[in-house]
């Protein structure tokens, strides 16, 4: 009992820390504790400092002094790095069978279908909301409200294309009807200069560029793995990348490029890497 209550006046007792100037012993500043307190100081501490170096041995100083760490480190390097690798090369596939693809459809040949992954991507791109317009874009919306379905073009009654409606792509006469066995891909509509050119449908510019036989093209992605090629452009107003609207004046009609014997619009439908008869969805 004796023992118990010596400790207890020992762990209880007040001690007093005094520091005094060397110099006069004036009295600076004092600090009052218990053993008890010190103690348990003391064990916060130690208990931080543990922690801490736990922290910094399975982290910071693992790398130093575990020797099997680097080793790790660079498997899982490789790892991702190969991954990587082989990521861009499925996306350099899908790239090139889709630009064989659309050089195809320029040639005026039956082009091989695109990756599934890859019609995916650009049909979700397309679908984004692009209904927002200023300007000179709202009076063709309003011309486009304002039309009959007859004016505005037809439907294609049958597949998966049945609820699509399609934009008239210029007013004028159809002078060349589709025909494959000649190797003609699509039609060819007459109309007076300058007449404007429009997307048959919301969806992306894919290119807009000149070549020596088809002069100014531009090529559309729209949803549903579907294309929309206009040749023979005397100017072209869209640029690559852009995102167009259904009825928007795209291109100004001409007689561009070694084919054309005079100002009209080629116009052609690809569905699935397969060209397809353009008067199936447009009534012209």
């Amino acid at each position: 009992m004796e023992k118990k209550k010596e400790i207890s006046n020992w762990l209880t007792t007040k001690y007093s820390l005094i520091i005094r100037s060397e110099v006069n012993l004036e009295e600076k500043t004092s600090l009052n504790f218990t053993y008890l307190k010190l103690i348990r100081m003391l064990f916060v501490f130690f208990t931080v400092v543990f922690f801490l170096s736990l922290v910094l041995v399975k982290t910071i100083l693992k790398q130093w002094l575990d020797p099997e760490f680097e080793n790790r480190q660079q498997a899982r390097e490789l790892i991702e790095l190969r991954a990587s690798v082989d990521s861009l090369m499925l996306s350099v596939e899908q790239k090139d069978i889709f630009l064989k693809n659309i050089e195809d459809i320029l040639q005026g040949r039956d082009g091989q279908e695109v990756k599934e992954e890859t019609e995916r991507q650009n049909t979700k791109a397309v679908e984004k909301d692009i209904s927002d317009g200023s300007g000179l874009d709202s009076i063709f919306r309003a011309e486009f409200e304002n039309m009959s379905l007859d004016e505005l073009g037809g439907k294609y009654n049958e597949g998966p294309l049945a609820d699509i409606s399609f934009f008239k792509p210029a007013d004028g006469i159809l002078s060349s009807a589709f025909d494959p066995l000649s190797d003609h891909w699509g039609v060819d509509i007459v109309a007076g200069k300058d007449e404007p050119i429009k997307a048959i449908a919301n969806g992306t510019v894919l290119m807009s560029t000149w070549t020596q036989e088809t002069g100014n093209v531009l090529v559309i992605q729209h949803p549903n793995n579907l294309i929309s090629v206009y040749k023979h452009n005397s100017e072209l107003l869209v640029s690559e990348g852009r995102m167009v609207r259904s009825g928007e004046i795209i291109a100004i009609m001409g007689n561009s490029g070694e084919l054309s014997t005079g100002p009209h619009l080629h116009f052609e439908i690809w569905f699935n890497g397969h060209a397809v008869n353009p008067s199936d969805f447009i009534a012209f």
